[in-house]
């Protein structure tokens, strides 16, 4: 049976766990605060401590890194993305690891076409500190380990996720950035296909198949809560910033569950109106 361990066994590395169980993985998972892993051992484990990494087990079939910094500064990151991963990569020997990164190794004014769309083939220069730091630790941890594969995640939303559902309920009405977005679902089982898929890319874009400019996400949300057809928002052609293209995921045929922002966050809100509590979830 192969054996996969999860660092940062949060709300992406839960579910890419219980997708690897139900493939007949038998799963290790990691994280701070204590956890349940259906199926699974969890371990709560503070990384930071050199004592608690010589726990981990030695070896595993792969490792999958979806680590979370405490804090959004430049410190975090490196202590999260540069730090634990070396300490751990001297300690478990694995074949494959799995690096769950973000788009934001990308610099917002980077294209490929004058339409400004990315995919795999663009080479990353970041333009913040956030994505400074993942691209340095996706580069170091692929100069320690055997094979790796990088799963560059743009913005995760689902259940628990909702702060954009709230924005538009307080009339707050976007902007014209391009916004780049990806189900917490659909993320996980990217992550589980790069893990299982017999022929992976080094570099996989996870992101739905419609960038949308911010406005229209916001209107399209608005309208769904007001009880008006939100299908009349007519989406824009053009917008500022970037756009992100899933090529290595399309090439492979994968599936999007929530192919769009329209199909997850209609089931968010959905699920929501049928909550007791609706009106604050709102």
């Amino acid at each position: 049976m192969p054996h996969a361990l999860i660092l940062g066994c949060g709300d992406l590395g839960s579910r890419t766990a219980q997708l690897l169980i139900a493939d007949g993985y038998s799963a290790t998972g990691v994280r701070r605060r204590p956890f349940v892993l259906p199926g699974g051992v969890a371990l709560s484990l503070d990384l930071a401590d050199p004592q608690a990494i010589e726990q981990l087990p030695r070896r595993a079939d792969v490792v999958i890194v979806a680590l979370t910094p405490s804090q959004r500064t430049p410190e975090a990151y490196r202590a999260t993305y540069l730090d634990l991963p070396r300490l751990v990569s001297r300690t478990v020997t694995a074949p494959h690891w799995v690096f769950v990164s973000s788009t934001a190794v990308y610099g917002e004014h980077q294209t490929t076409l004058p339409d400004r769309w990315i995919d795999e083939t663009v080479l990353p220069a970041p333009d913040r500190f956030n994505g400074e730091v993942l691209l340095a630790a996706e580069q170091q941890l692929r100069a320690q380990v055997p094979r790796l594969t990088v799963v560059r995640c743009s913005g995760l939303y689902g259940p628990g996720r909702t702060a954009l559902i709230a924005r538009a309920a307080r009339g707050d009405k976007g902007d014209s950035q391009w916004t780049n977005r990806i189900h917490i679902d659909d993320a996980a089982r990217a992550v589980h296909w790069c893990v299982t898929a017999g022929c992976v890319p080094e570099n996989v874009i996870a992101t739905d198949l419609l960038p949308s400019v911010s406005a229209d996400v916001h209107s399209w949300i608005s309208a769904q809560q007001s009880g008006e057809c939100p299908e009349t928002v007519v989406l824009h052609s053009h917008g500022q910033g970037r756009r992100l293209r899933p090529q290595a995921l399309l090439d492979a045929g994968f599936e999007w569950r929530f192919p769009s922002f329209r199909e997850g966050y209609r089931e968010l809100l959905k699920a929501s109106n049928d909550s007791p509590q609706a009106p604050l979830a709102l």
